[in-house]
């Protein structure tokens, strides 16, 4: 599995079933090796809103502001963190 969309959507998949350490694992992986993968961070941010850690949903989200500053749904949720 090369393609990094594909490996992201796995790694979804395996946290949703309950395998979370293996499913971050290959997301931070794919974030480790492109930085600029939004969805990588849009991915890791959304998980830990779910958990209710806040401070490292806003990392990533404030990374995604940096690749993106126009991304309107992103602000909306930051400010919510």
């Amino acid at each position: 599995m090369i393609d990094p969309n594909y490996r992201l959507r796995s790694a979804e998949n395996l946290i949703r079933t309950g395998r979370t350490n293996e499913g971050l694992g290959v997301i931070r992986d794919i974030h480790k090796k492109d930085p600029r993968n939004e969805m990588a961070l849009v991915s890791l941010s959304t998980y830990y809103e779910s958990i209710g850690d806040f401070s490292s949903a806003v990392q990533y989200r404030e990374k995604i502001v940096v690749l993106n500053p126009w991304n309107a749904k992103n602000l909306l949720l930051l400010g919510k963190d």
